[in-house]
């Protein structure tokens, strides 16, 4: 009997470690391999539009620019009409084949009548890109019974809320063409609970869901969807500004970005993070979410720390 029992728990560990094996393979194949789908695929250098959200600063820039030097017409939505502008016309300059159209649109404020006007503007548009980028985040870790209630509604808004909208808007028209592209920006917080950062932790849950879900309906009518897991990136909302082996500048992410579309459906695009993602999913999820609360913990003691210190700086003043 004993014996018996040893020859299934040796059978079940040689399957884990076969598995784990081909999720690494499949990293290395992703990551060294297999080539992108030629954008022409999605209309690029054929009078098709990009849409980007949050394309005002970081990564959304940088899908701007990438888009853009791939041959798309770009129409970029953000709440800033004069950051927008300043994209569009350091990117018409790059190139110059290239047009652009901006909408300032806040999107934690955004009405119907705002969705009704972007609607309009996309109507004349062969709109085949489409890169849900916006999103918000906690100022810093706060348990969810004391964070504030209109914060967390933006949260849902803002993250989850605008893509489900705007591609709701768009896709009847990709798969009339049989032609679309669909980016949705993941994030480590979303793999597994992150508590401190419940709401938004949860925003990026609901976008792995629905992405596969999303991807599964659409097969065979020519619209990808796709989902780019992420961890720190050195942005304005990350609050990082010193590139790292492991924390790319948005430019790199970008580029590795862009050399993962078509590839599957929910990845990991820059090479750190897709190792990194592997040795997350190696750890047992009680343990990985008790790691994850405790940093937590230790960011929300020192940005309290910061306030303090602020706070009786402003008082001596």
């Amino acid at each position: 009997m004993a014996c018996c029992c040893g020859c299934i728990i040796c059978a079940i560990g040689i399957v884990w470690l076969l598995c784990k094996a081909f999720d690494l393979l499949k990293i290395v194949f992703q990551q060294f391999i297999q080539k992108p789908t030629d954008l022409k695929t999605f209309g690029a250098k054929q009078g098709s539009w990009a849409l980007i959200t949050g394309a005002s600063d970081g990564i959304g820039r940088q899908f701007a620019n990438e888009f853009g030097k791939a041959g798309f017409n770009l129409l970029l939505v953000s709440r800033t009409k004069s950051k927008l502008d300043e994209v569009a016309k350091e990117i018409e300059s790059k190139y110059s084949d290239v047009k652009t159209q901006v909408v300032a649109l806040d999107f934690a404020k955004a009405t119907e009548a705002d969705y009704k006007n972007l609607e309009s503007v996309c109507e004349s548009l062969d709109v085949s890109v489409l890169v849900n980028n916006v999103g918000t985040n906690h100022s810093f870790p706060t348990p969810f019974a004391e964070e504030n209630a209109e914060l967390l509604e933006a949260i849902c808004t803002v993250n989850n809320t605008t893509a489900v909208k705007i591609t709701r808007m768009l896709l009847p028209k990709m798969i009339a063409n049989k032609k679309g592209l669909v980016l949705n920006m993941g994030s480590f917080s979303g793999m597994l609970p992150t508590p401190l950062l419940t709401t938004y932790s949860s925003t990026k849950s609901f976008l792995i869901t629905w992405t596969k879900c999303l991807a599964s309906e659409l097969e065979g009518t020519g619209v990808h969807v796709q989902l780019f897991n992420t961890y720190f990136v050195t942005t304005k909302m990350s609050k990082i500004r010193r590139a790292t082996a492991l924390i790319p500048t948005a430019e790199d992410y970008v580029k590795s970005a862009m050399n993962a579309i078509g590839k599957t459906h929910v990845s990991a695009p820059y090479l750190t993070h897709a190792f990194a993602e592997f040795a997350i999913n190696l750890c047992p999820e009680p343990i990985a979410v008790m790691i994850n609360h405790n940093m937590n913990k230790s960011t929300r003691a020192r940005a309290l720390r910061k306030q303090e210190r602020l706070a009786k700086e402003a008082k001596q003043q």
